[in-house]
């Protein structure tokens, strides 16, 4: 179990549920959650992963074009 979650954040509803999908059909390991209050408050919907399947993450978002407010890593009690 991770100490930490991974987390994508958006700038909009539409890049979040394009990437829920995305992530879907190439079978990654993920939960939709609200963004946490301490990274931003843009868009309430958040991909949280964990941290080691970061590489592959981002290698889908930047393979794909997908908009993102950034990627963050938090404790895993946030």
């Amino acid at each position: 179990m991770p100490e930490q979650y991974g987390y994508i954040v958006f700038p909009s509803t539409h890049e979040a549920i394009r990437t829920e999908k995305l992530l879907q059909k190439h079978g990654a390991v993920f939960t939709i959650v609200p963004t946490p209050r301490s990274i931003t408050t843009s868009c309430g919907i958040s991909v949280r992963f964990n941290p080691s399947e970061e590489k592959i993450f981002k290698q889908l978002l930047e393979d794909y074009e997908v908009q993102t407010d950034g990627i963050y890593l938090l404790p895993k009690n946030r």
